[in-house]
């Protein structure tokens, strides 16, 4: 086979593990939150195309080009209605999505679409007009009634969705968001340009070829969204309990979301490796190993959100990374596992940031014990390094990196968290410290010392210091602290009858917290943060 089909198919295979690592990316931050999860199937949906494409481009025969190109449509028929769907959430249309008839336009064209282009063999032959070039297998348009019918859907969906941007961009009150709509915005309309000059040049001048850039292009959108959410704080961080050091319930959920997706990944690489790229592999085998791999990130899914697993969901999971090992590794026996090797280095990774050495100590002992055996079985063996190796060399490399900004991610947060607390500490310290020796005389400069170093710390724009009278009819702020520029209060809060007092007065007083409210943000999130708190509007 000639280097343009597979240099193209790889291109495919690349931007459709991006499209996987963007969405789980998200996803694994919150995945309560609707919005991420329509990121997720965005995402996914658009991997779905990318890989297909990259599985058809580079096939044997017509038949398995076809297969592809039917398999693909899931990806590019769904992907205007999913990305209409996730604009309406963006820009908090809630009211719009209560309406039943929204989600008849934005999916019901894509239910025929799919039909069409996939479903139904005898219509999807006719649809397809496949030409083999240098770079592989293309589909030249038939141009027919059913493709201006795509069209006006893919082009109608994206339009009106840089219609909802541009309001929500225009109308917002929140400077940070008109920055995030402006930079969607922007790449919303460079894809657009690209693609609509893609696709007549592509007519007019008869460049079949450069419809293959079609998936490409959405690219654009997918990774400037993924940077704005990452950026810009569209999706933002669940808090982090500090119960432990490093491994809380918290980390180990999301260390396990991303073991899932590490599995799901290599029984795709398996497929490709060894059907795509090897052409004389054993399809009923690869897809049985695939399907184990698949079945494992599945189970550990299970596992650590079914009550009765949960008690020892560390311990079953770590057996199942244990028994994997030898497992995936005699699967390769006969080449000595030349390549497959390696992989237990990822699965290293992850266990670094257990509180324990179990599970170190598990995986240590199952690699030289399923090395021990691989010397046994296979003391000596001739191997051919091709073109799959090194694909899936790539690949485990891409799945390692992933995890391993995953795990620096996690140890600088807790670096952050602990140099934060020890700061807290020392503070506590030091006030304490002054108090002991505080008097009448020093009193007032004591007080302004530390009202001023805790307004720094906590970055905060005023703190005041207020006492109730005898009787506790009313209260007086006798010290304040201010930001440079914010405006000092205390002359105005003197003798602040207690019936004119807010309502969280009573809260003081019954020495409890109270919350401030950041006016800026959703007020029914901050409540569903903090059910039982009471919150201090301001």
């Amino acid at each position: 086979m000639e280097i343009q089909p597979l240099l193209v198919s790889f291109i495919f295979f690349l931007i459709g593990g991006s499209y996987v690592f963007f969405g789980s990316d998200v996803v694994l931050i919150n995945s309560k939150e609707k919005s991420y999860r329509i990121f997720f199937v965005l995402c996914i949906f658009l991997s779905v195309w990318a890989f297909s494409f990259g599985l058809a481009v580079a096939a044997l025969d017509r038949e398995t080009v076809l297969f592809w190109r039917r398999v693909s449509a899931l990806g590019w028929v769904v992907f205007p209605g999913i990305l209409l769907h996730y604009i309406f959430i963006l820009t908090q249309r809630d009211q719009l999505l209560k309406q039943w008839w929204i989600y008849f336009i934005m999916y019901i064209p894509a239910a025929v679409l799919l039909y069409l282009f996939s479903l139904s063999r005898d219509l999807t032959i006719i649809q397809y007009n496949f030409v083999r070039t240098a770079f592989g297998w293309i589909n030249v348009p038939a141009n027919n009634i059913w493709d201006r019918f795509y069209d006006v859907y893919y082009f109608g969906s994206i339009l009106w969705a840089l219609w909802l941007l541009a309001d929500w961009t225009k109308n917002s009150q929140n400077k940070q968001h008109k920055k995030q709509g402006q930079f969607i915005l922007l790449c919303f309309a460079i894809a657009l340009g690209a693609g609509i000059m893609f696709r007549l040049c592509s007519q007019w001048f008869s460049f079949t070829t450069i419809l293959q850039i079609m998936p490409n292009i959405m690219y654009i959108v997918t990774l400037c969204i993924f940077f704005s959410i990452r950026k810009y704080g569209l999706v933002k961080m669940k808090p982090i309990s500090k119960d432990e050091m490093i491994l809380n319930k918290i980390t180990r959920r999301r260390i396990y979301d991303y073991l899932t997706v590490a599995f799901i990944a290599g029984g795709l690489l398996n497929i490709i490796s060894q059907y795509f790229l090897e052409k004389q592999g054993d399809l009923t085998a690869i897809l049985q190993f695939s399907s184990l791999l698949l079945a494992i990130g599945l189970v550990i899914q299970l596992i650590q959100r079914k009550e009765p697993f949960k008690k020892h969901q560390s311990k079953i999971i770590l057996v199942i990374l244990v028994a994997a090992i030898p497992v995936i590794t005699f699967r390769f026996i006969s080449t000595a596992s030349v390549t497959i090797w390696a992989f237990p280095f990822i699965l290293i990774l992850i266990v670094l940031v257990f509180n324990n050495r179990i599970a170190i100590v598990g995986i240590t002992v199952s690699i030289f014990l399923t090395q021990i055996m691989v010397f046994i079985l296979m003391p000596q063996a001739i191997v051919k390094i091709d073109n799959n190796d090194h694909v899936v060399r790539i690949g485990m490399f891409g799945i390692g990196i992933w995890l391993a900004f995953f795990v620096n991610a996690l140890y600088v947060q807790r670096l952050k968290e602990n140099t934060e607390q020890i700061k807290i500490q020392k503070m506590i310290a030091q006030v304490s410290a002054d108090f002991l020796h505080i008097n009448a005389e020093n009193f007032d400069a004591i007080t302004n010392k530390w009202l001023a170093k805790s307004g720094d710390i906590f970055d905060v724009d005023r703190a005041c210091l207020c006492f109730f009278n005898d009787d506790k009819s009313s209260l007086s702020c006798i010290a304040e602290w201010c930001k440079e520029g914010v405006e000092y209060q205390q002359a105005s809060h003197q003798n602040v009858p207690m019936a004119e007092a807010p309502d969280w007065i009573e809260v003081i007083q019954a020495n409890k917290i109270a919350h401030c409210f950041d006016k800026k943000m959703n007020r029914k999130k901050q409540i569903e943060k903090k059910r039982n708190a009471i919150m201090l509007a301001r």
